[in-house]
């Protein structure tokens, strides 16, 4: 299981918006990461010298971490303490996904972890969710109408 990628869906769902939002380019996305976290240091990975490519893309200028400032106020304190370990930049250091699971966040904070077939009702703000699958029905129908307008044979005038 992939921490760092769960650990960026959680801050997504706190947050709404993506925490490290690149343009799909490999070093643009690591400018991102670099801005929120820091540049990785060899004290905190030893590893780091070791990956591939790491003398062509080592970060130009070395940044601190705003994790803290920018998230602190928006995550609860044991969100923030767990998705602190998920975004360790050595791998080795950032706990297992059945560790994460054991943490405080999941098993004391509000609300609890609940069966599926708990969850007989959800509530909440599905607007966005339901708007979206609306919005993509309808397009979906108008391409349709639109095919078949297009293969209608072309009449002429009656007499």
């Amino acid at each position: 299981v992939d921490v760092w990628s769960a650990a960026c869906v959680m801050v997504e769902i706190f947050n709404r918006t993506a925490i490290f939002p690149g343009d799909g380019t490999e070093l643009s996305q690591l400018e991102k990461i670099y801005s929120v976290l820091g540049t990785p240091n060899r004290q905190e990975w030893p590893g780091l010298v070791d990956m591939a490519w790491f003398e062509l893309l080592r970060p130009t200028v070395k940044r601190k971490s705003v994790f803290f400032d920018k998230y602190i106020s928006k995550l609860t304190p044991a969100a923030f303490e767990l998705l602190s370990a998920m975004f360790q930049y050595d791998p080795a250091k950032r706990p297992t996904a059945a560790e994460a699971l054991q943490h405080t966040y999941f098993t004391t904070e509000e609300p609890l972890p609940k069966q599926a077939t708990e969850l007989a009702e959800i509530e909440g703000d599905w607007h966005e969710f339901e708007s979206k699958a609306l919005r993509k029905e309808n397009e979906r129908r108008d391409r349709e109408a639109r095919k078949a307008v297009a293969k209608e044979p072309v009449r002429e005038k009656e007499k």
